[in-house]
C-alpha cells in the first residue's frame, strides 16, 4: 500500500509516512547519520540547509517558487529515505522525522522527492548528507544494446535541478534508465551483472565503494576518479574461481 511505519523503540510514539502510492512497494529505507549524535546533529542542519538553497534557485532553473519557511531540525530528529520502486510508479523520499507537541506521537515532513523509478535501495554517505547511492536493476541486454549499463548511481543533491512542489523539493526523471545529474557505476552489458548490494569503505575515507554482482564478482570503485558522469572500476574479483582483474 506504499505506507511506512516509523516508531520511536525508546516511547513506542509513532508515525504513519503516506507519500508513496497506493500500489508502490516500499523495498528499502535508511535512516541518515548513525556514526554519533553530534555528526548526526550537522548532518541534518547541512541536508537542511541544502535543500532549502536547492529550493530557492528554482526560479533560476525555470521551477518558480520560493524556499519553504520551516525552521530546520531539532536536535532530537532523523533524516530517513524511502523508495518505493522497481519499474513502477515509485520514487525516493526523504523525510524529517520528529517528536510531535505532546511528546505522545512522532510527527513526519517531506524534505525531498526524486521520482526515478528504477531504484531499489538507498545507503547514506557516511558523512555527507547530500550524497547517497542507489541501486538500479534491473535491465535486460536490449534496452542497453553494445553500451555499458548502469547498476548504480551515486548522487549529489546539489547537482539535479528541483521544483518547488507542496513545499519541498522535487525532481522529476521520467522513465529514463539513468539518473541526469549522477554519476553512473557501469558494467559490460550483460543480464548477470546487476547490481545487489553496496558499501562504502572507511567512515573517514568514503573514497571508494564495494559492489556485489549477480554474476559472482565484487567490484571496487573509486570515487575520486569522477569526471561527473561516470565512476571508475579499480577491480573486479570473481569470488567463484578467486581471480581478480584489474580494469
Amino acid at each position: 500500500k506504499g505506507l511506512v511505519r516509523v516508531i520511536d523503540r525508546h516511547t513506542a510514539a509513532k508515525t504513519l509516512l503516506r507519500g508513496h502510492g497506493d500500489q508502490t512497494r516500499i523495498v528499502d529505507a535508511a535512516f541518515f547519520g548513525t556514526e554519533g549524535t553530534a555528526q548526526r546533529k550537522e548532518g541534518i542542519s547541512a541536508l537542511w540547509n541544502q535543500l532549502c538553497n536547492n529550493n530557492a534557485t528554482t526560479s533560476a532553473d525555470g521551477g518558480g517558487g520560493n524556499a519553504p519557511q520551516h525552521a530546520p531540525p531539532a536536535a532530537a530528529s532523523d533524516v530517513l529515505a524511502t523508495v518505493g520502486g522497481m519499474k513502477d510508479s515509485a520514487c525516493v523520499l526523504i523525510w524529517k522525522i520528529k517528536s510531535g507537541a505532546d511528546g505522545n506521537e512522532l510527527e513526519a515532513e517531506k524534505l525531498f522527492e526524486l521520482r526515478y523509478p528504477h531504484a531499489t535501495r538507498i545507503v547514506w554517505h557516511p558523512f555527507n548528507p547530500n550524497r547517497f547511492l542507489l541501486l538500479t536493476r534491473t535491465y535486460g541486454e536490449e534496452e542497453w544494446g553494445n553500451s555499458p549499463r548502469s547498476v548504480a548511481s551515486i548522487v549529489e543533491t546539489s547537482r539535479l535541478k528541483t521544483t518547488l512542489k507542496d513545499g519541498h523539493a522535487l525532481c522529476e526523471c521520467g522513465d529514463e534508465k539513468v539518473l541526469n545529474g549522477a554519476a553512473q557505476f557501469l558494467v559490460s552489458t550483460n543480464e548477470n551483472t546487476g547490481a545487489n548490494d553496496v558499501s562504502w569503505s572507511h567512515v573517514k575515507d568514503a573514497r571508494h565503494v564495494i559492489t556485489g554482482h549477480d554474476d559472482g564478482n565484487v567490484r571496487l570503485w573509486d570515487l575520486t576518479k569522477n569526471d561527473g558522469s561516470a565512476v571508475s572500476c579499480l577491480h573486479e574479483l570473481d569470488v567463484t574461481s578467486g581471480m581478480e582483474e584489474s580494469q
